[in-house]
């Protein structure tokens, strides 16, 4: 694995750890969403909530690994690797914290 993966499947184990951490803490129906005045207008039972955002980034993970692997022009994602693999954790980050933020409105 590469540093990029491996600090990205950090911040998902890490959002996980979480997750189960305040689980008992929850109410069964967690807010997900909110409009644009601010208020709650979806909501997701806690077992789906808890878990949905670190799967999406986990399945954003796996994405990343898998695109240099198939793409025909490998090369060129090469010439740019660097910045493929900030892209990559810039990503996993911004999502867990909205996972965060998710958490915390909830408790």
């Amino acid at each position: 694995m590469r540093k990029s993966e491996t600090i990205s499947l950090g911040i998902i184990l890490l959002a996980l750890v979480f997750s189960i951490y305040f689980y008992p803490s929850l109410p069964e129906k967690m807010a997900v969403h909110w409009n644009l005045k601010g208020g709650v207008d979806r909501y997701l039972s806690k077992q789906f909530a808890l878990f949905l955002i670190p799967a999406i980034s986990l399945v954003v993970l796996l994405l990343f690994i898998l695109i240099p692997k198939i793409d025909p022009l490998r090369q060129n994602i090469e010439e740019f690797r660097k910045y493929y693999d900030g892209f990559l954790i810039l990503i996993t980050a911004f999502l867990i914290y909205v996972h965060f933020l998710t958490l915390g409105w909830n408790l």
